[in-house]
């Protein structure tokens, strides 16, 4: 029991580390100041690339109040959500329930009758010395078919509607090359890339093994803010020289990942 306690205080974490980040990039409105317009951005992104697709998933959470709710309280909010998360028929979803004094939890595994990998976490902790805290979030991953990225969104906003609330969201798509990549191959192909997308580089880093390229590009969502300048669309190269190839993380507004 302690442990599972650990885990959701893990996820917790995480969620702190990424209002961090949010602190650091203050999130815009996107604006149009890309050289040029070019239908599904991301898609074109991916499609010059020349990458084999891994999956794609989407990202989001939202503070959903200053409050301490109780497992019964929790139960409620989760019934209101349930129904935009219905299991595919095949399975049911994995949920695990937590109820202390202090924290309360309700997680889920499993894939949505979309036919989404769903990760489901709605958590409550009272906090004794600052503001009570109730989070709701979600991650949704799709494993065969890239193109469904903008239905894959649509999906988490229906899903954080039901609350009324309009979450933090970052969209993810990791892919790879069977072969490590030089140092040049990965400076060309982030420029093809941007190229394709219609995107203006805007910033990034080179290192041995590594290639990460900050870019903006209109038809975005979502924007960040960086030393001054909007970033909509993030990549990274990665080697694994073990395996003999090279990984290719892109993302918008930002990557967000464990690589």
């Amino acid at each position: 029991m302690k442990r599972k306690k650990l885990l959701q205080y893990g996820l917790m974490a995480l969620v702190l580390l990424l209002l961090g980040v949010a602190g650091y990039f203050a999130v815009r409105p996107a604006e149009d100041i890309a050289s040029k317009t070019v239908e599904a951005p991301f898609i074109a992104a991916f499609n010059a690339s020349g990458a084999d697709f891994r999956e794609v998933s989407v990202q989001a959470w939202v503070k959903t109040d200053g409050t301490f709710h109780t497992a019964d309280e929790l139960g409620a909010i989760y019934q209101t959500i349930a129904p935009t998360i219905e299991p595919s028929p095949e399975e049911d979803y994995l949920r695990e329930d937590y109820n202390d004094e202090n924290y309360t939890s309700i997680t889920l595994n499993g894939k949505t009758v979309d036919g989404y990998q769903l990760e489901f976490v709605l958590q409550s902790i009272k906090d004794d010395y600052e503001e009570d805290e109730t989070y709701l979030i979600i991650k949704l991953t799709e494993t065969s078919d890239y193109q469904k990225v903008e239905a894959l969104e649509e999906k988490v906003l229906e899903i954080f509607l039901c609350i009324g609330a309009e979450p933090e969201m970052n969209t993810l798509l990791t892919a790879g090359y069977d072969e490590v990549l030089s140092k040049r191959e990965k400076r060309n192909l982030a420029e093809t890339i941007y190229e394709a997308a219609g995107a203006t580089i805007v910033e990034g880093v080179e290192e041995k093994n590594y290639l990460s390229k900050s870019g903006y590009v209109s038809g975005m969502r979502r924007s960040v803010e960086s030393n001054g300048k909007e970033i909509n669309l993030q990549l990274a190269l990665l080697d694994n020289e073990v395996d003999g190839e090279t990984w290719l993380y892109l993302g918008t507004p930002l990557v967000f990942s464990e690589y």
